[in-house]
């Protein structure tokens, strides 16, 4: 195979990922990404995307011990917020509450926000939740000088 085609395929399969990734989260429907349209500007990003998901699947999920209930009792003592889109597709609600479940289990402490958005950081219902979680996560590190 030649070095242009394997650069090619690479990019290609990198376009198609970066597609499916947006494409899952994505809820207005012209935002929808087409992995044949893609440019160059977008190429970075969808690269680094690529890199860390393919990561994931290879090792099916994140690094060994990838269990993160059967080690929660390691977040005891560290601030937790969680923000769940009831309509997140990537991470689904029933996800968030059985990690929700065990970090109460274990005495945690934490917060757990179910709102109506989706997976995106940028959803604006998410947005407000994430900087209210920031807000609260600064006022009681200050309280603890």
């Amino acid at each position: 195979m030649s070095s242009s085609l394997t650069i090619d395929l690479k990019c290609g399969n990198t376009r198609h990922w970066h597609a499916f990734e947006n494409n899952l989260m994505e809820t207005e429907p012209d935002d929808l990404l087409d992995p044949e349209i893609i440019g160059n500007k977008v190429f970075p990003e969808a690269q680094s995307v690529a890199f860390f998901e393919t990561r994931l699947w290879l090792h099916g999920s994140w690094e060994s011990p990838s269990n993160l209930l059967s080690r929660i009792d390691q977040l005891n003592g560290f601030p937790i917020w969680i923000c769940q889109g009831q309509y997140d597709e990537v991470c689904p609600p029933k996800y968030a509450q059985k990690f929700a479940n065990a970090l109460q289990k274990a005495g945690a402490e934490f917060t757990f926000r179910s709102i109506p958005s989706g997976h995106e950081q940028t959803d604006p219902v998410m947005e407000v939740c994430l900087q209210k979680s920031l807000r609260e996560f600064i006022e009681d590190g200050q309280s603890l000088n």
